[in-house]
């Protein structure tokens, strides 16, 4: 999950054009005043960043009223699914990690439970992410046979999907019960993607965002959820 992408450069760009248009505030008054049709534009455009904003901003508190880290047993699941992320250098990265202590814990909670780890091979690396989380939960303590590895999908809507296959073919039924495991950001629109990869029993448990990477983290699922709406991902 590179977080550090469009999270950090949106941001960077914003600032850097709002303080060119105040080094040169003048020159823009000037031309606005001359050009009627540049001054229309430039209301239009401010009507249209604080509409934007206001969206964004609704976004954010629907993500901040799920981000809570409690969480509240029910149905026993089948199986824990922990969706994967980016691990550089065969190393899981600190949302990767919190996923998977979340994971583990939810697994001493539910003893019989299979714990699935989701996530193919990333680009330029050896092992897939399924292949390091496992490893990652052995060594937390977790037992091997309750591990289960999906190690070729590349999206969410892959990492749900074969999973889903996945127990099938175990003899899980198609309406088992399962828990999936995310950051908490992305427990929205993973929930809206696990629907149409078939996965009608299911909850979503967030795993709580690192405070550096967190405001950056849910600018860029901003715009994830805008863009599987638009183009019917879920």
């Amino acid at each position: 999950m590179q977080v550090s992408n469009f999270g950090v450069q949106l941001p960077l760009g914003l600032g850097i054009v709002f303080l060119c248009l105040a080094w040169k505030w003048p020159k823009v008054q000037k031309r606005l005043a001359e050009k009627r049709f540049l001054l229309w534009l430039w209301r239009l455009f401010w009507a249209l960043f604080a509409g934007w904003m206001i969206s964004l901003l609704g976004f954010f508190v629907v993500l901040h009223n799920q981000s809570s880290d409690d969480y509240t047993p029910g149905v026993e699941p089948q199986a824990l699914v922990v969706l994967g992320s980016s691990t550089p250098n065969a190393k899981v990265s600190p949302t990767l990690a919190l996923r998977l202590d979340k994971a583990f814990a939810l697994a001493q909670l539910y003893p019989r439970a299979m714990v699935v780890v989701s996530g193919g091979r990333d680009r330029g690396q050896i092992l897939t992410e399924a292949q390091v989380m496992g490893e990652y939960l052995r060594q937390r303590g977790l037992q091997p046979s309750r591990i289960l590895q999906e190690d070729v999908s590349s999206s969410t809507y892959e990492n749900l999907l074969f999973t889903r296959n996945l127990l099938l073919q175990k003899g899980w039924g198609k309406d088992s019960a399962l828990i999936v495991v995310t950051s908490d950001f992305h427990t929205l629109r993973a929930h809206c993607i696990a629907n149409r990869a078939g996965l009608s029993q299911v909850r979503m448990v967030g795993a709580q965002t690192p405070l550096y990477l967190r405001y950056n983290a849910w600018l860029r699922e901003y715009f994830a959820f805008v863009s599987g709406w638009i183009f019917k991902e879920f």
